[in-house]
């Protein structure tokens, strides 16, 4: 595997986590003596290997041309402030309906697609049935099924490719933002030395992260796959076993192959039973 200068900050903003952690564990130190002494040498060359680190990794960035999303920093924010268990080093975020409404974006382009080549009008509930949380030409060709349709496979391509510009037009008109609660999670996740990735199966999750602002806060971004494949992808980059995981999920299919790939702890937001966690919005895992 190929470690970007990325999937490498994020191993070192965990291992310097620990280790400021285990430095400052424990009774308070005294302001004098030996074991003050060696409390501030220690601190100093942790200080001093952070420095360090820091400027290897923004060489090797310049080196590959990529953005270094992140600098490193000792963790602000425990695990507990963040509702996670200890052993937690990495989180997995569903981007539609966990971090921001694109699903009403990516239903809405479906249904303008759609419109004259079916003979009903998409509802809401054959998109979530049928579409959501499939990569584009999975879903259509569900979706097509169940109205006992057959077309040929240019015509599918044709309309996923319509369906494509559709998606690219609403995004440039109409935006999206992230909600609120989980831009102030994200903000929060940054400042504990934790990896963070956001997946979905839409082609275009990385331009829906950057345009609700929070590309800043996300170390790896994974699209265009199925939820099977969504976490264990995200894990493979983050460079993290799957049980030292927290997926944050919003379907019952997205609960169900969290659970497949091995994750440690799963919650769901606004979703069904079947989760470590349930919240109606990720703010409320700030108050844990």
């Amino acid at each position: 595997m190929h470690f970007t200068p990325n999937t490498l900050s994020v191993h070192w903003r965990i291992a310097l986590g620990a280790a400021h952690d285990a430095l400052h564990a424990g009774a308070e130190y005294p302001g004098a003596g030996p074991l003050a002494t060696e409390f501030r040498s220690r601190s100093a060359r942790l200080t001093h290997e952070r420095d360090e680190v820091q400027q290897l990794l923004e060489s090797d960035a310049r080196v590959e041309h990529v953005h270094l999303v992140r600098q490193l920093a000792f963790p602000r924010v425990g695990r507990s402030q963040l509702g996670l268990p200890s052993d937690i080093a990495a989180c997995v975020f569903e981007l539609d309906g966990v971090l921001t409404p694109s699903a009403d974006l990516h239903f809405a382009a479906w249904a303008t697609v759609l419109d004259g080549h079916v003979a009903r009008v998409l509802r809401r509930a054959d998109y979530e049935e049928h579409l959501h949380g499939r990569p584009r030409l999975d879903g259509l060709r569900t979706f097509l099924a169940s109205c006992g349709l057959t077309l040929s496979e240019a015509t599918i391509r044709e309309l996923g490719d319509a369906k494509e510009r559709a998606l690219r037009s609403l995004l440039a008109r109409e935006g999206i933002d992230a909600y609120a609660g989980a831009a102030h999670y994200l903000e929060a996740l940054a400042g504990s030395g934790l990896g963070c990735a956001v997946v979905s199966p839409s082609a275009n999750t990385e331009a829906i992260v950057q345009r609700a602002g929070l590309v800043d806060l996300v170390d790896v971004v994974v699209g265009g796959r199925t939820a099977a494949e969504l976490v264990s992808a995200a894990c493979e980059q983050l460079d993290v076993e799957p049980a030292s995981i927290a997926a944050f999920e919003t379907t019952a299919g997205g609960v169900d192959a969290a659970r497949a790939a091995g994750v440690g702890y799963v919650v769901c937001v606004a979703g069904p039973p079947g989760a470590d966690r349930l919240v109606d919005d990720l703010g409320e895992l700030l108050a844990a």
